[in-house]
């Protein structure tokens, strides 16, 4: 009935970045990965459960897939839909770009296109004769890579800055450089993916079908013996579609209480009639919208079924109510019944003799503030040449004025970068203090309070949302003044 396999590896890895952020530590820490794969009987999915304790810093874990299909694009699941992506983009080419929108790109941009997209349960590769799904619970990226096409499957990423400017697949600011040391996700984690081959395409494999079943898994509940007779098999509603098509993102209690909300989406490029069967009687049915908001009422509805048309790319909300056979009758006995959630089912592991890296310490602490003692001094050495320039256009009238009044602005423009940048490193140096001490509860090397410490926040923060303000204006003025 089925089949499992247990396979671990242990790697060595560097503990994390170099210094220099390019390279990486010499010293080596060992990263414990354990799978299970399981084949079920009667089912096309190879599924795969990895646990593993992330024990190192400043990497990135990916699962690679080589499949071998020769086709220049893949399709993933998106939010109501399924996009097509390009798996070798051309390049950007910046002459296209118009002089007057050049001068306004000046947040973060990636100068080449990017390849790591984003997905929700599938992710798919086909030829049109055979195809590769790679299913998932969670896992929102993934990158076609190499000569073989290869699905590389992110598991996570460890980082520990919110973000920076000196990025190497990255252009511009993107945001505030704060240090985010639980970002490296020191700790056990697991995850859960699937293989499925299948005929054709997406569509025709009926990828939607299985990734949904991947995802839904039924609950087992154990209960006591109580009067009462069921069929061998009944379901309460079920929907049917050309293809098995409509994708189910909803069911649940309208809003008033009166009937129950379906909610599907039809991914394919044309039109999809659906019917939805019920073992009660169906007694109205409406389409609504997002809001629930009655819009038209469905005629054809026959008993307990109901026939209605998704358009291409639509989204379709209908609200129905149900007539019940009878009332359910409270048991005088009050049968006695257990969930059993499938990760009670499920064998553990045991990483308590690989010893991760500390999430934070007094060292990474005492460098945050060396980096706020340098821009403090960055800020003090541009604030005085504002003044000195200043007082020149003030006291001086010569030819030289435009130039004068540019490296004013320039100027100021430095202000306000390193006055960002100083509000970021004292934010960083509180929220390092803070994590430091929620993990070292017995220490009392940095004695804050947690009123101290939400008081400078909310100070630092309202601060630093002016100072961003101020520094994106003086891009634009220091663009302009560099034309």
């Amino acid at each position: 009935i089925r089949c499992v396999i247990r396979i671990k590896i242990t790697l060595r890895l560097p503990e994390g970045l170099a210094e220099d952020r390019k390279t990486r530590s010499t010293r080596l820490r060992v990263f414990p990965i354990v799978s299970f794969i399981t084949i079920d009987a009667n089912s096309p999915l190879i599924k795969i459960r990895t646990l593993l304790k992330n024990t190192v810093k400043d990497h990135r874990l990916r699962v690679l897939f080589p499949t071998e299909i020769n086709t220049g694009k893949s399709y993933a699941e998106t939010q109501f839909d399924v996009v097509e992506h390009e798996i070798h983009p051309d390049h950007y080419d910046d002459n296209q770009i118009p002089d007057d929108l050049k001068r306004v790109l000046l947040g973060a941009r990636e100068p080449e296109p990017i390849t790591s997209f984003p997905q929700q349960s599938f992710v798919d590769l086909t030829d049109g004769r055979r195809g590769f799904a790679l299913l998932n619970r969670g896992l929102p990226e993934y990158e076609i890579i190499g000569n073989n096409n290869t699905i590389a499957l992110t598991l996570f990423r460890s980082i520990g800055w919110l973000a920076r400017g000196d990025l190497l697949t990255r252009t511009g600011d993107a945001g505030p450089t704060i240090y985010t040391p639980e970002a490296q996700c020191l700790r056990e984690m697991e995850f859960n993916y699937a293989l499925y081959f299948h005929k054709g395409d997406w569509r025709e494999g009926k990828v939607h079908q299985y990734s949904e079943q991947f995802n839904s898994e039924c609950l087992v509940v154990r209960s006591d013996s109580h009067p009462g007779e069921l069929p061998a098999k009944q379901g309460f509603l079920k929907l049917e579609s050309t293809g098995d098509a409509l994708k189910l993102t909803a069911l649940k209690r309208s809003e008033d209480g009166e009937g129950i909300i379906l909610r599907c989406y039809n991914p394919s490029d044309y039109e999809i009639e659906g019917v939805l069967t019920s073992v009660f009687e169906i007694t109205s049915a409406i389409y609504v919208d997002l809001k629930e908001t009655l819009k038209e009422q469905i005629t054809n509805t026959l008993g307990g079924k109901i026939v209605f048309i998704a358009g291409p790319r639509k989204i379709v909300t209908l609200k129905i109510v149900l007539q019940r056979k009878r009332q359910i009758e409270k048991s005088p006995t009050h049968p006695q019944h257990h969930i059993l959630w499938p990760e009670m089912l499920q064998p553990g592991e045991d990483f308590s003799a690989y010893p991760s890296m500390p999430v934070v310490t007094c060292v990474d602490i005492a460098r945050e503030e060396q980096r706020a003692r340098e821009i403090a001094d960055q800020l003090e050495n541009a604030t005085q040449r504002v003044v000195a320039i200043e007082k020149d256009l003030k006291e001086k009238q010569n030819p030289a004025q435009a130039r004068f009044e540019a490296e004013l602005q320039l100027a100021r423009g430095d202000v306000a970068t390193f006055e960002r940048s100083l509000l970021e490193a004292q934010l960083s140096v509180i929220l390092s203090k803070k994590k430091f001490n929620e993990l070292n509860q017995k220490s009392e090397v940095f004695p804050l309070n947690v009123d101290e410490i939400r008081s400078k926040c909310r100070g630092i923060g309202v601060r630093l949302n002016m100072a961003r303000i101020r520094k994106r204006i003086y891009d634009y003025i220091t663009e302009y003044y560099n034309q």
